[in-house]
Parts: C-alpha cells; structure tokens; sequence
C-alpha cells in the first residue's frame, strides 16, 4: 500500500512538472505574440508618421519654389520699370519690397546687399515650414525645405544679370531647420510648372537675344536666334521629350497631345495646319516643312533643338497678366552655346 501511495504522489509531481511546462511555453508564447504585436504597431505608427512627414516636406518644398520664383518675378518686373538715370540704390529698394511679406507658405528675408553704382547684388534666404493633419488626426507632419540665393541688377540697363543658388551656411538653422538646403532653382524645376531656366538643345553662336528681364513670354515668341535661326517658345505640360506627360489619344474630349501644341505652335507662327486637331495630317506635315524650309533648318518634322519648353502656361490665361516673366539674362549676342540657359524663369503670384 504504502509503495503505491509513493508511485501516485510520484505521478502527481510529474504532471504537474508537464503542466508547468507547458505553461510556462503559452506564457513565452503570448509574450513572443505580445511583442510581435507591439512591434507591427509601432512599425505602422511610424510608417504613418514618415508618409505624413514627407507629405509636409513636399508641401515645404512648393512653398520654398513658389515663394522664390515669386519673388524674382516681382523683382524682374519692378526692373523693367525702373525711371531712367537709376542707379544700385533703387534697384535695391526694388527687390527689397518683393522680398517683404510672406508668399503662400514660404518667406523671403535679405540677407545682405552691395551695391557699387548702377549695380546691386542682393542675397536672399528663401524658407517655408509647413505641418500637415493633427488637431482630431493622430499623426501630424512636419517639413521644411529652402535655400539661399543671389540677384544682380543693373539698374542702368533694368536688367538682372545673374540669378543663382548660394550656400547659407549657419544662417539657415533657424529657418529651414535640420533638412538639407535644396538649391531653390533646383526645386523650382521640380515642383513648379515653369521651368527655372530655358536653354537650347542646339549649339552654336548665339546671334540675338530677342528678350530681356520683365517680358512675358508667351507660346510661338521667338526668344533667340542661334546661328541665324529662331528659338521658339512653347507650353504644355512638360518638354515634348517627356512623353508620358502629354496626353496620347487626340479623340478623347479636351486632350492635349503634343501634335496639338505643336499645331498649336505653327499656327501662332502663321502656318496652317488644317486646324489643332491632334492629328498629324497632310496640312500639319506642309506645314512643318515650310516652317522648316524658310528657316533653313532640315528635316522633315519640327527640330526641337530649336524649341524651348516654358512651362505649363493654360491656353486660357491672358499674356499680359499670366506669362512667364523671363527673371535674369544669363547670355549675350556672340556666346557661343551648347547646352547654356538663355534666360530665367518664373512666375508672379
């Protein structure tokens, strides 16, 4: 009797060895499952608040193109319109008032300026901050992007003769915060429908210079001559060699394919094309070749080395109140070009 009591207090203490096992396993198991789950939550929360981050920082960089090319545009504009006989001083004055207030999101402050005669040379510290969500949504984003610059004028001629990206060095911190400086120029290209500059694919001397800071130019203008021939100024929605930008199917209503600007472009220029249908009949294809045959350019489509892109200008907008306004001369009569900007760009709010 007493062996078998033994032998069953034995077995009692065995199962309950297994059972403290196996406990102990659903014990790590929750714990395991526990952390696993943390960890998803986390990694979610996280990838909520980098989208939400980089969503702001987008926005920051709009901000920062808009508010630049804002502000050179003003600039240009108030030049073209200096009083004759002015010199660095009311060239100054000029800028300094473009730059004053706050442009969409993005702020403008000058930094310093020289000024020796007709000439001034302003720098500029051009930033926008901007947060996205909160408030009754969890997660709020927060961005920040800008950059410093440089302007000369020469009041002399109501010209801007250099616009340009500049390194900030210590003076950004406060403004743009911990984020790279991104040259504004840069992300004007990247994140506004105007191009920073306009330049040529065609080499060769550049024979005139047909405008000049504060014109607006609009569709079919002819900015330049290279070697005798004409630079012609066209719009749409990204350079023609950017095909997935344009539409590609003429037949579906208020498409915009790039035989309709380019129709669209020799029209402006007086040839007849049998209409701005998008479709690229016999009319259109005369039409290029007598375009091509009066400027002494060969081939038998437009070469658009002699084209220049000036962003995405709506058909429906006024010239004198909504083209781009060339900024900055950047080249003279007698460069000789291969790949150089011919001129800034930008756009007035």
């Amino acid at each position: 009797m007493h062996e078998a009591s033994g032998g069953g207090a034995g077995g009692r203490t065995s199962g309950s060895g297994a059972w403290s096992k196996a406990a102990l396993g659903v014990v790590v198991a929750v714990a395991v499952l526990a952390v696993l789950v943390v960890a998803v939550a986390y990694a979610a929360v996280a990838y909520e608040q980098r989208s939400r981050d980089n969503d702001a920082e987008g926005a920051a960089m709009r901000s920062a193109a808009t508010a630049f090319e804002a502000v050179a545009a003003c600039t240009a504009l108030a030049t073209s319109e200096l009083p004759d006989g002015a010199v660095g001083d009311d060239a100054r004055a000029a800028a300094r008032a473009c730059a004053e207030g706050e442009v969409g999101r993005g702020t403008t402050s000058v930094l310093g300026t020289e000024v020796d005669g007709a000439v001034a040379r302003l720098t500029m510290l051009t930033a926008a901050s901007t947060e996205t969500g909160g408030g009754a949504d969890w997660f709020a984003g927060h961005g920040s992007a800008g950059g410093c610059w440089t302007m000369t004028i020469d009041a002399s001629t109501r010209t801007m003769t250099d616009l340009a990206d500049v390194p900030c060095g210590d003076v950004a911190v406060d403004a743009i915060g911990a984020v790279d400086e991104t040259g504004l120029m840069a992300l004007q290209g990247e994140h506004s429908g105007t191009p920073a500059t306009v330049a040529p694919g065609v080499s060769g001397e550049l024979t005139s210079l047909l405008v000049t800071t504060g014109d607006r130019v609009w569709m079919g203008d002819i900015v330049a001559e290279v070697d005798g021939r004409p630079i012609i100024a066209y719009s749409g929605p990204a350079p023609f060699d950017d095909a997935e930008a344009w539409d590609d199917d003429p037949r579906i209503p208020h498409s915009w394919t790039a035989t309709h600007a380019k129709q669209a472009l020799l029209t402006a220029l007086g040839y007849d094309t049998g209409g701005v249908d998008g479709v690229h009949g016999w009319a259109t294809d005369q039409a290029v070749k007598r375009y091509n045959a009066d400027h002494g350019i060969a081939g038998d489509e437009l070469d658009e080395r002699y084209l220049v892109w000036i962003g995405d200008v709506d058909r429906s907008e006024e010239r004198e109140t909504d083209g781009p306004v060339v900024t900055a001369v950047l080249a003279a009569p007698g460069d000789a070009l291969d790949g150089d900007a011919l001129v800034a760009l930008g756009r007035a709010e």
